[in-house]
C-alpha cells in the first residue's frame, strides 16, 4: 500500500476514534485529527480533478471549473438582472459552491457572471472564492443564495462552525455593489447546536414582500425536514421561523416522502 494511502487511512482511524469516543479524547486533541483530516482532503482534492461529462439531449453543460478547477459543484442560486450588473453589465448573476468529492473544506460560496446564462466567468478582479475556507481548517460554508436590490447583489451563506462539544451555526449575509469588492459578513441569525445535529438553518433564501424581508430555510427534526419562514429586518437579523405548509405540491414530489411539513389530500 502506498504511503499517501497509509497516512490517510491511519488519519481516518483517528478520526472516526476521536468522534466516536468523544469523552475519551480532550478537545485540543479532537480538534488536531479533524484539521489533519481536513488538510489531507485538500491536498488530495488539488489532483482529484473530474473529467468532462456529456448531457442530455437538449441540455447544456455548464463549465463552472473556474471555481476551484475540480469540476464538481453544488447549490447554484441564479438570478436574472434585465438592466445588467456591475461594470460588465452582466445579466446573470450566480452564486455556487465547489465541492469535490464531498470534502466540506472546498464548500466555500463563489461569484459568477454571464451575459447569456450558459457561459459563466468569475467578473474581472473578483476573487475566488467569496467567501475564504476557515483558517482553523475545521467547519464550512454552505448554501449560498443571492438577492438583489437598487444595483446591490447581496449573498446569503451558511457558516457550520466547530466548537467545544457544539456546532455554532450561522446565516450571514454579505453585499456588493460590482461583484469585486464585497463586505464584511454579517451575521443574520446565529444557534449553538448539540454535534449530533446540524440539519438546520439550511438552504437559506430571502425575498422582500411588500415592505418587509423574508427568509426561508429548512431545518430537520428527528429525521423529518421542514420549511420555515422568517422576518429578516432591513436584512440584518432573521427572527423566529414559523413552519410553512405547502399545498398543491405536484403528486409525484409529495408520494414517499417525508420532507415537506404539510401537502394537499391528494398526497
Amino acid at each position: 500500500m502506498e504511503s499517501s494511502k497509509i497516512k490517510r487511512e491511519l488519519t481516518r482511524l483517528c478520526l472516526q476514534l476521536t468522534t466516536n469516543f468523544l469523552i475519551s479524547f480532550p478537545h485540543r486533541v479532537r480538534g488536531g485529527v479533524k484539521k489533519r483530516w481536513n488538510r489531507l482532503q485538500y491536498e488530495e482534492g488539488l489532483t482529484a480533478a473530474v473529467p468532462p461529462r456529456s448531457c442530455r439531449d437538449g441540455a447544456a453543460l455548464l463549465d463552472l471549473s473556474m471555481t476551484s478547477g475540480l469540476g464538481e459543484t453544488v447549490h447554484p442560486d441564479v438570478i436574472y438582472v434585465p438592466e445588467g450588473f456591475g461594470a460588465g453589465k452582466w445579466k446573470y448573476l450566480m452564486a455556487v459552491t465547489p465541492f469535490p468529492k464531498a470534502i466540506v473544506y472546498f464548500e466555500n460560496p463563489e461569484f459568477l457572471v454571464s451575459h447569456d446564462g450558459v457561459s459563466w466567468r468569475l467578473p474581472q478582479g473578483g476573487k475566488s472564492p467569496v467567501v475564504a475556507p476557515p483558517s482553523d481548517w475545521t467547519g464550512y460554508n454552505s448554501d449560498p443564495a443571492l438577492f438583489y436590490e437598487n444595483g446591490t447583489v447581496f449573498l446569503i451563506y451558511r457558516e457550520v462552525r466547530e466548537e467545544k462539544g457544539c456546532l455554532m451555526i450561522s446565516v450571514y449575509v454579505m453585499e456588493t455593489r460590482d461583484g469585486i469588492s464585497w463586505s464584511a459578513p454579517k451575521a443574520l441569525i446565529s444557534l449553538r447546536n448539540p454535534t449530533d445535529r446540524a440539519g438546520v438553518l439550511m438552504s437559506p433564501s430571502v425575498l422582500r414582500l411588500g415592505e418587509k424581508y423574508y427568509a426561508w430555510y429548512v431545518d430537520e427534526e428527528s429525521g423529518i425536514f421542514e420549511i420555515k419562514r422568517a422576518e429578516c429586518p432591513e436584512l440584518s437579523s432573521i427572527t423566529s421561523g414559523v413552519k410553512v405548509e405547502l399545498n398543491d405540491m405536484p403528486t409525484d414530489l409529495c408520494r414517499g416522502t417525508s420532507m415537506w411539513s404539510k401537502t394537499t389530500d391528494d398526497c
